[in-house]
């Protein structure tokens, strides 16, 4: 497989159960890159493992409002501290389920997810990859990347960080990964370590002026969904928003 785009795992972490099957904006990449030649799969990790009993599928404010905004302030703190002590136990189940899709699918590189609650979550994710093949290389992506591309490549297991919309950078990267002879300079969007082990950054990727150009997301590539489960299902309808709230992070990562 060339590229192996993993969602970490994180509800689930919490004693939670996700409201849907797939991450949407990996999806949407995997399509992408499918339909320009690259062999690719997408992971929601949160499916490896059997949810907890619960009702919250079946609850119809769960449709409108989020699980964490129903439990108290207390609660939260307790889950959170579930999923820092399942991030150091190095043989949770979680983590040799996903051990094993990573070996079965022996991906030349990983493209991860990277949410900036979720950062304890990615390093564990990171490492995992690297302890099973170091020649594996490691992509990260999203909000938190794009903001901070330079220190997330301080941790020597993370080898480029894609910069905003991922369809174009990402396509580039995979195919210059494929070469015998990378050039990564010419891969536009990205930050990464050149061979004296400096950062070095790249132009910006032109935007997706069409949309409607790009393939509908491959939920097909989702590994280990039972669509019947869920009754959430997430659509796209544009990219960027009119507005500039200083809270948002759309105002940098989705400039349209």
């Amino acid at each position: 497989m060339d590229i192996l785009l993993i969602e970490p795992p994180h509800v689930i972490l919490k004693g939670g159960v996700t409201d849907r099957g797939y991450n949407l904006g990996l999806t949407s990449l995997a399509a992408y890159l499918r339909t320009n030649g690259v062999e690719t799969a997408v992971l929601t990790s949160d499916l490896l493992i059997e949810p907890p009993p619960t009702n919250i599928l079946k609850d119809p404010l769960s449709l409108i409002v989020p699980g964490w905004l129903r439990i108290s302030t207390a609660e939260l703190a307790t889950r959170q501290q579930d999923v820092a002590r399942i991030v150091d136990e190095p043989d949770h189940v979680i983590w040799r389920n996903l051990s094993d899709v990573i070996i079965k699918t022996k991906p030349r590189a990983v493209g991860i997810s990277y949410l900036t609650p979720m950062a304890g979550i990615v390093k564990k994710v990171v490492s995992l990859v690297k302890s099973i093949n170091s020649d594996i290389k490691v992509v990260v992506g999203s909000y938190h990347p794009t903001f901070h591309p330079e220190e997330i490549l301080r941790n020597p297991e993370i080898d480029f960080v894609v910069i905003g919309e991922g369809e174009i950078p990402l396509l580039s990267l995979v195919q210059e990964i494929k070469r015998d002879s990378p050039k990564w300079e010419i891969v536009p969007s990205i930050y990464y370590r050149s061979n004296d082990g400096q950062i070095r950054s790249t132009s910006p990727a032109d935007r997706v002026a069409d949309l409607d150009s790009l393939p509908f997301p491959a939920r097909d590539l989702v590994m280990y969904s039972d669509y019947d489960f869920y009754r959430v299902h997430p659509v796209i309808t544009a990219r960027g928003c009119p507005y500039k709230c200083s809270f948002c992070a759309d105002v940098k990562v989705l400039v349209w």
